[in-house]
C-alpha cells in the first residue's frame, strides 16, 4: 500500500457506465473548495463531443477543469499544491492516447512509471478514476489485448500506492481498501 506519498491517494475504478464520475466528483467535493478536474478523454468524434458535454454538464462550476490527454504527470506538476483536491478522469483513456502515439514499449513503460512518481510525490489528495478492463472475453485484436495487458499492469500499480480503492458496479461503490 501507498505509505511514501506525501497526498491522500484514492483510487475508483469500473465499468463503463458505473457511476464513476459521479462518486468521484461526490468525493472530491468533500475535500474542500478549491477543485481541479483532468480530463484525459479527446473529442475526436461526434459521440465522444457527446461524451464530454455530458461530463462538463454534469461537474458543478466549483471545479476547474484541465483537458490534457497526453501529459498527465506534468499537469499533476502544475496543480499540485495549488487546489484541495484533484480529480482525473480517467486512466484507461489516457493509456488509450498513449498508445495512439504508437510509443515503444520502453517509453510506454517509461511514462507510466513518472505518472507513478508524480503520484507519490504530490502534496494535494487525488481522485483517479479508471474503466475496469478485465473482467471480459480476451479481444480478438493485437492492439487490444496490449491495451487490456497495459490497464491491467497500470492499475495494479495505482492501487499499490492508493490508500482507498472503489470498485463501483451499478452506481454501488463498494471499498476494496
Amino acid at each position: 500500500m501507498g505509505k511514501t506519498n506525501k497526498a491522500k491517494i484514492l483510487f475508483v475504478i469500473g465499468g463503463i457506465r458505473s457511476g464513476k464520475s459521479r462518486f468521484a466528483l461526490k468525493l472530491g467535493e468533500g475535500m474542500g473548495e478549491r477543485r481541479v478536474f483532468i480530463a484525459t478523454g479527446q473529442a475526436l468524434d461526434t459521440e465522444m463531443e457527446r461524451r464530454i458535454r455530458k461530463h462538463r454538464s454534469a461537474r458543478s462550476k466549483s471545479w476547474t477543469t484541465y483537458e490534457e490527454p497526453i501529459a498527465l504527470s506534468t499537469i499533476l506538476e502544475k496543480v499540485n499544491g495549488q487546489c484541495d483536491v484533484i480529480v482525473v478522469d480517467c486512466l484507461s483513456l489516457w493509456l488509450s492516447n498513449l498508445l495512439h502515439l504508437e510509443l515503444s514499449e520502453k517509453e510506454l513503460s517509461m511514462r507510466i512509471k513518472a505518472f507513478i512518481r508524480s503520484l507519490k510525490a504530490l502534496k494535494t489528495p487525488i481522485i483517479l478514476i479508471s474503466n475496469e478492463v478485465g473482467l471480459g472475453v480476451i479481444p480478438a485484436n493485437p492492439l487490444a489485448r496490449k491495451f487490456c495487458d497495459l490497464a491491467g499492469m497500470l492499475h495494479q500499480q495505482v492501487a499499490q500506492v492508493a490508500h482507498q480503492v472503489y470498485s463501483l458496479a451499478s452506481g454501488i461503490a463498494l471499498e476494496l481498501r
